[in-house]
C-alpha cells in the first residue's frame, strides 16, 4: 500500500504544483540521516512520512512527549499519543528525527499520514488529508510558501480541482 499512496501524493502535487517529489529522499544530520518518504520541494518544501503499524507504538508516543511544546507538527498529535502498542525504540528515534528535520534544513512542518487514515478511493482520501494538513497551516507555518493563491492552499475546497 505504501507505494501507491506515494505514488498517488507525488502525482497529484505534479499535477497541482507542476514540481516533481522526491521518493526516499535522505537528509544527513551531524548525528546521522533521515531518508524522508517523500520530499514535496517548493512551493511546499516539506517532507511527507507514511506510517504503518510499526510506527504507531508507545515509544514513538514517548519520543513526541520529548519535543519542545513550539515544536512545529502537521498531523494529529493525540492519535500518536494513544499508541500504546509495543514498539522499537530506533524506529521511534528515526521518527522523531524526521519530525525536526524542519528546524534543521529550514522545512515546513513534516506531513505524516497513518495506515489507518488511507481509505478508497485512494485519490479521494489523500486530497482530503493534504488539504486537511496544509490547511491547517496556512497563515502561520506554511508562510514560507509562495505567496500566492495558487500555490497556498487556504482552505480544503483549494485542493477540490486536482
Amino acid at each position: 500500500m505504501k507505494p501507491a499512496v506515494l505514488d498517488t501524493i507525488a502525482q497529484l502535487i505534479e499535477h497541482r504544483f507542476g514540481v516533481v517529489a522526491e521518493q526516499n529522499r535522505r537528509f544527513d544530520w551531524p548525528t546521522g540521516s533521515v531518508t524522508a518518504d517523500l520530499y514535496l520541494p517548493a512551493p511546499l518544501h516539506c517532507v511527507v512520512q507514511l506510517d504503518d503499524p510499526n510506527h504507531c507504538t508507545r515509544q514513538r508516543a514517548a519520543t513526541i512527549r520529548a519535543y519542545s511544546p513550539d515544536t512545529p507538527l502537521n498531523y494529529d498529535v493525540r492519535r500518536y499519543l494513544a499508541d500504546t502498542r509495543d514498539g522499537d525504540t530506533a524506529l521511534a528515534e528515526a521518527d522523531a528525527r524526521a519530525d525536526l528535520l524542519p528546524l534543521q534544513y529550514g522545512l515546513n512542518p513534516t506531513v505524516r499520514i497513518r495506515y489507518d487514515e488511507i481509505t478508497e478511493p485512494l485519490d479521494d482520501c489523500i486530497i482530503a488529508l493534504l488539504a486537511k494538513r496544509f490547511a491547517y497551516h496556512a497563515g502561520t507555518t506554511f508562510q514560507k510558501m509562495i505567496d500566492t493563491a495558487g500555490a497556498k492552499p487556504h482552505s480544503t475546497d483549494h485542493w477540490r480541482n486536482l
